[in-house]
């Protein structure tokens, strides 16, 4: 519930208690019947010193719960005391009150329509009622300056010296306040509940869950229908199995484990794990874990979000494997060539020992040079063709021990030729100790393609003097895997370089490319925990990628 709600409900209670306090003092009075002396007093315009300690008792329970009070007498039908705070409820006077009203039509003008029958009726019960019981009612009154207020009326009648009552003391309350905040507070509540709806129906279409982990009990102390959905159980079963750390861990994937624990060591640093879990069918689902510690609390307590992203994972790896499909498209005239130059060897050998065979000349030497030229040229085109049909694959295998430097080189020999042919020259320099990483050949390679291609479409476009493409490996100041792709493309104008790992977001004609690329990388590279940024340098861009490196 928000402050301002709490405000709303704690200043109902006051009203609610300010007219509570005004009934009471009322009833104390009524009890010593003070009707009479208030008439005389003022009938005759003068008072009595035994009237004092009562009109100063009337006058501090109008102050503190804002009522006024009248005395009505039901023979002369007009009213014959007015508290002043009871006539400024009315816009007026105690003067122009007593002038204004001098019946009970005169007092019947000031209702609005809408109550008057209400009010008629009431009034017409409480006439015929000997009983010196309070009757109230609620109503509406339209004030000499046309405002509406709303109104608590509390009448009872006065009990006689001998005969039947002719008098009835009424305390009048200007309620308005408290109906404005009546409604303030029911469309607080209806707006609470309408958020608290709307947030429930968009964690389950999120597929979001929370709940509140006890940091002292190691365990949760609450959590969410849809938290537990997401491990195939019910909120009993969650809590039952996740009774504790120790038990929530054995939800996760065998492989994810102990990372899980590192991190739960570590959280305070990082807010935010992605990891796999295993659901009560055996299914592998991929979650993302995000978490709140709660302050000025006595107990040590974080709210806990889980979101299933296995479908977003899902269309990821849909994503790259058709960004992978589309890259090979765009190498097609390269691999080709790459694929035409072994045939040819091959060609051109066949047809030497063709012609060698038909002139009668039978070199054993000569000829085994030639069938050896071939078959090293059959294992080359057949390499060839392997790679692109391992990099044309779908990876789902999990990670494993990858050298970046090898994805480099794999990356190079599908696309050396494409750049050989266009004059690009390809500079390497890699560290004898680059550390190894967790992760995917495959998908290391189409990063790298993609980073080439780049480089590639920006040299051509430019045509500097040199046409270069850079590739570094080296270990980084923080131990981590880094890895620099420079060209001499010319750069990237600053406005495009915060969009270019966008999906979909292109600086080329639509035959060129569809903006997949980068964002693919930068996919493949957050999957391995690591980084990759881009910065403009003096010949052309600079992209860094930055990866865990693989611990013992």
């Amino acid at each position: 519930m928000n402050n301002d709600t709490k405000g709303l409900e704690a200043l109902v209670d006051r009203l609610q208690s300010d007219l509570s306090a005004a009934h009471g003092r009322i009833a104390a009075l009524e009890g010593n019947s003070p009707g009479q002396q208030l008439a005389a007093t003022s009938e005759s315009g003068q008072s009595d010193t035994s009237i004092a300690p009562w009109e100063t008792f009337l006058q501090e329970t109008e102050r503190i719960a804002h009522v006024g009070h009248e005395i009505w007498d039901h023979v002369l039908d007009t009213t014959v005391h007015v508290s002043e705070t009871l006539a400024q409820i009315y816009g007026l006077s105690v003067d122009e009150y007593i002038g204004t009203v001098t019946s009970i039509d005169d007092y019947l003008r000031f209702i609005v329509p809408e109550d008057l029958e209400v009010y008629k009726s009431w009034g017409d019960q409480f006439e015929k009622t000997e009983s010196f019981n309070p009757a109230s009612i609620e109503y509406r009154i339209k004030r000499a300056d046309g405002e509406i207020r709303h109104i608590h009326q509390s009448s009872k009648l006065i009990p006689a010296e001998s005969g039947p009552p002719t008098q009835s003391i009424s305390v009048i309350q200007d309620i308005s306040r408290y109906k404005q905040v009546e409604v303030e507070l029911q469309e607080s509540r209806d707006a609470l509940r309408e958020t608290a709806e709307i947030m429930s129906l968009s964690a389950e279409i999120a597929n979001l869950g929370h709940s509140v982990w006890d940091y002292d009990a190691e365990k949760f102390t609450l959590v969410s229908e849809n938290l537990a959905s997401c491990f195939g159980l019910t909120k009993e079963e969650f809590l039952e199995r996740a009774s504790d750390f120790k038990n929530f861990v054995k939800l996760v994937h065998p492989d994810d484990r102990q990372r899980y624990r590192d991190y739960y060591d570590t959280e305070i640093n990082v807010p935010e794990i992605e990891y796999r879990i295993v659901d009560s069918s055996g299914e592998t689902r991929h979650v993302v874990q995000h978490y709140i510690r709660l302050e000025q609390t006595e107990v040590d307590r974080a709210i806990v979000t889980i979101q299933d992203v296995t479908e977003r994972k899902q269309a990821e790896a849909q994503l790259l494997q058709s960004s992978k499909l589309i890259t090979l498209g765009e190498m097609s005239a390269g691999v080709a060539h790459e694929l035409n130059q072994p045939l040819q060897v091959i060609l051109l050998a066949a047809e030497n020992v063709n012609y060698k065979l038909s002139q009668g000349i039978q070199d054993e030497a000569y000829l085994k040079e030639k069938l050896k030229r071939i078959v090293s040229q059959t294992h080359r085109a057949s390499a060839i063709v392997d790679h692109l049909r391992m990099f044309g694959r779908e990876a789902k295998e999990e990670f494993y021990e990858v050298d970046v430097r090898e994805a480099a080189t794999g990356a190079l020999g599908l696309m050396g030729e494409q750049l050989r042919l266009s004059q690009v020259e390809v500079k390497t320099s890699f560290d004898e100790d680059f550390p190894s990483v967790m992760g995917h050949q495959i998908r290391l390679e189409q990063m790298f393609i993609n980073l080439f291609s780049n480089a590639f479409h920006a040299i051509k476009k430019s045509d500097p003097a040199e046409k270069c493409i850079l590739i570094e490996a080296l270990k980084s100041s923080e131990g981590e895997a880094m890895i620099r792709v420079s060209d001499t493309g010319g750069g990237i104008p600053e406005a495009v370089l915060p969009h270019i790992f966008e999906p979909f977001y292109t600086t080329k004609s639509i035959d060129e490319g569809t903006g997949l690329g980068l964002s693919v990388s930068y996919g493949v590279v957050g999957d391995m925990g690591g980084t990759i940024t881009a910065a403009n340098t003096a010949e052309g861009v600079c992209f860094e990628i930055k990866i865990p490196v693989l611990t013992s």
